[in-house]
């Protein structure tokens, strides 16, 4: 007899024994194809045309899509062999020769924190882990007998994997025995490894988790042989145990005095400070006179002074008639017709205007203005700015009286500070004599 659907003939794409592929099993996609060449032999379909057509009929409506926009699909040139090959290629999911990393990785995910109550799950565990990594370890250059048994014990609690070694350590005996000469890294195999977990299975099944659990915790404490601490120890580590919690508490309690203490000082600042004038607007106001357009803040733009406009400032009218500047269509101009020089540019146009009769200035500047002779320099000592490369205004006296202001509130803080904390300190020191002298009334 032969097996199979009769010599010229496929099986329903909806029948139970077709092969079917779905998108949501990538990792079936080689046994699939495997199982369809056999079919597509015994019926007799050799031409690779047919067999790229037949085949999508055995998957599901979005594999069909994806397929169809093969590059091997397409091309007439390209045969069977190529398609299957470039199908397989797209699916990093399925199972080659050298075993996946994926698919193991995959398996670890799925299997985490393994227990004695998980047997049927550990079994199922052990045969998946155990054929992935045979045939990785086939191919040297993926993963090692020592990765994967690292690998395999994550996949347990904690407690059941050092009982896994210490079980391991009683049967096959040290690593660095002369009998075995292992390295630390690669301690045992992964089929000795698997055996322990089979032994320690077995030894479960007539127990109950929680008496297996138990005896667990006492081999490994029995293996590792902790000491048993003395009574005089126990006794001495509880009265320094009681004596932190102590400590710990005073301490807690000192903090939350002096916590209460600073806020009610800070409350106290900052209700004297309210009645001051706020520097804040001041200072950021004088700043942007200095670096900002005045117009922008509704000033005049020749003197940067309030209250009025460029077309009536009074400093422009008295610059005029004093021949220092001409108008020009409206616009104030220079004795020889040039513009206002920009810069410098913390300071105003008017300013400048007052600096073109240095003759000093013009050439620090390198103002394109006519030389003026030494009678239209003013004949007052000029005082320059501390601040900037300007001649003194009111705006010096601000920023002078706005440091001073600064200082001033500065070392108000300090001495409440030294204040508060000197209170602090005294309040401790006596404490300190108390506690001595509670402790030194006290028979140790």
């Amino acid at each position: 007899m032969t097996d199979g659907p009769p010599r010229g003939r496929l099986p329903l794409a909806s029948s139970r024994d077709a092969p079917k592929f779905e998108h949501t099993k990538p990792e079936e996609v080689r046994r699939f194809m495997k199982r369809m060449d056999t079919i597509f032999t015994i019926a007799g379909i050799g031409e690779a045309r047919d067999r790229k057509n037949k085949v999508l009929d055995y998957v599901d409506a979005q594999t069909e899509v994806e397929w169809r926009g093969f590059k091997t699909f397409k091309s007439n040139e390209a045969g069977w062999e190529d398609f299957v090959k470039e199908i397989v290629k797209s699916y990093p999911e399925a199972l080659d020769g050298a075993g996946s990393v994926v698919v193991l990785d995959k398996i670890c995910k799925a299997h985490t924190r393994l227990g004695t109550e998980d047997g049927p799950e550990i079994n199922s565990f052990i045969r998946k882990f155990r054929a992935q990594a045979t045939q990785l370890m086939e191919d040297k250059g993926v993963y090692g007998n020592g990765q994967l048994v690292q690998k395999f014990l994550k996949c347990f609690k904690p407690s059941f994997a050092e009982l896994i070694l210490l079980r391991a350590l009683q049967i096959y005996g040290h690593h660095a025995s002369a009998a075995r000469k292992r390295h630390k890294d690669n301690k045992y195999d992964l089929d000795e490894i698997i055996e322990v977990v089979q032994l320690i299975l077995e030894d479960a099944i007539d127990r109950d988790d929680d008496d297996f659990e138990r005896g667990i915790e006492r081999k490994i404490h029995k293996t590792v042989k902790v000491k048993t601490e003395q009574p005089e120890t126990e006794e001495t580590m509880a009265n320094l145990q009681d004596s932190v919690m102590a400590m710990g508490k005073e301490i807690k309690s000192y903090t939350q005095t002096l916590q209460q203490t600073l806020q009610q000082e800070f409350r106290s600042m900052a209700q004297a400070l309210s009645t001051r004038p706020s520097m804040n607007s001041i200072t950021q106001a004088s700043y942007n006179n200095m670096n900002q357009a005045a117009g922008s803040l509704g000033r005049c733009f020749h003197c940067w002074e309030p209250g009025h406009r460029h077309y009536n400032c009074p400093h422009m009218k008295r610059q005029v008639a004093e021949g220092k500047l001409i108008l020009v269509d409206g616009k104030p101009r220079l004795k020889n017709g040039d513009s206002v020089p920009p810069e410098p540019t913390t300071i105003s146009p008017k300013d400048r205007i007052e600096l073109v009769a240095d003759q000093k200035a013009e050439s620090f500047y390198n103002w394109s203005t006519n030389p003026t002779s030494t009678s239209d320099i003013a004949s007052e000592n000029i005082t320059f700015s501390m601040f900037t490369n300007a001649v003194r205004d009111s705006r010096d006296d601000m920023i002078e009286r706005l440091s001073q202001e600064r200082e001033g509130i500065r070392e108000e803080f300090q001495a409440k500070m030294d204040e508060l904390c000197a209170t602090f300190i005294s309040t401790r020191s006596t404490a300190n004599v108390e506690e001595v002298q509670q402790h030194n009334s006290k028979d140790f």
